[in-house]
């Protein structure tokens, strides 16, 4: 039975939370240290530094996560602990649902447009939740993987094979990711 659904508007009381997690990419920081390459070199990558060639965003990784709540992939994250920062919360989350260790880079988005998925209900709850969803983006320094209760399922996946099934801002953060934030490495607020 799925315990969280997406909401188009509020549904009777309601509060405001705020979500964090964050974008774990294999491949992401290379782009950043690249040169682009010429375009007469006619290469399928288009960055070039020091003769090597930086990964294709499509042969980028991402980790997602299926979430055992709704049966939809996610990014990693959760709910921070009074005393905790921003960045240690998503290190914790990300280390408890996946057993990944990260390197976090810098603030990837926020996303409060009720438009784009941050309508919410849990269904033990009496109340709906407008989510103000704040994702970081970074890199992961271990690779094996270990779900958590919360998880059906945890792996990378390129981004030319992602699922479908995908949460509503995670697939709103994935398109930024692939024609706004990798091109200008500016924080996105939707």
């Amino acid at each position: 039975m799925t315990k969280l659904k997406f909401l188009k508007k509020l549904e009777g009381k309601s509060k405001v939370t705020i979500g964090l997690g964050a974008l774990i990419i294999k491949g992401y920081g290379d782009q950043f240290s690249f040169k682009e390459a010429s375009p007469e070199t006619n290469l399928k990558c288009s960055y070039v530094k020091a003769g090597k060639l930086a990964l294709p965003i499509e042969d980028q990784e991402i980790l997602l996560e299926l979430r055992a709540d709704c049966g939809l992939w996610c990014v990693p994250g959760g709910r921070m602990n009074p005393g905790e920062t921003i960045e240690e919360c998503v290190k914790r989350e990300v280390k408890e649902e996946t057993n990944i260790d990260v390197v976090l880079d810098d603030l990837f988005c926020v996303y409060s447009d009720p438009k784009i998925g941050t309508l919410r209900h849990y269904t033990e709850d009496n109340f709906s939740q407008h989510v103000i969803d704040i994702f970081l983006i970074g890199t992961p320094t271990s690779y094996k993987i270990t779900k958590s209760e919360e998880s059906l399922d945890v792996k990378f996946f390129k981004f030319k094979d992602l699922p479908d099934n995908l949460v509503p801002t995670v697939a709103t953060a994935i398109n930024d990711y692939r024609s706004i934030y990798r091109l200008k490495k500016k924080a996105i607020l939707r």
